[in-house]
């Protein structure tokens, strides 16, 4: 079963906080739970269960960069994709792609840090 983890952005602080940073005695669900509550306002994102290259956790909002063999790379963020009920890589284009047919990719940025890393 995948890890539940969360990260909150506060826009105020202009930082991120990770719910596995508050990990005391208690149970998954108490500590998720207390998470939610002290950064209530805050812009929340999900673990994806997917890791990069070098063994980072990705999560949505992370701006993921795609190393084609040829050398070339394609940029593009994290997001559930509804209509085919998975995480997606989403490029400048809109179009949706699942991670799992790279094998070659690495978190570059997020989308609150980094906005700049994406062409939009």
């Amino acid at each position: 079963m995948r890890e539940l983890k969360f990260r909150a952005w506060d826009e105020d602080e202009k930082k991120m906080h990770y719910s596995d940073d508050h990990e005391e005695e208690e149970t998954a669900m108490e500590t998720l739970g207390k998470f939610f509550i002290f950064y209530f306002g805050c812009e929340f994102t999900q673990y994806t269960g997917l890791k990069d290259k070098n063994g980072k956790e990705i999560y949505e909002g992370d701006i993921i960069r795609i190393t084609f063999h040829e050398g070339d790379h394609e940029d593009g963020y994290m997001r559930w994709d509804d209509e085919h009920a998975r995480w997606s890589w989403v490029e400048d284009t809109g179009e949706t792609y699942g991670l799992t047919k790279f094998n070659n990719f690495e978190i570059i940025g997020n989308i609150y840090d980094n906005p700049e890393l994406l062409k939009r």
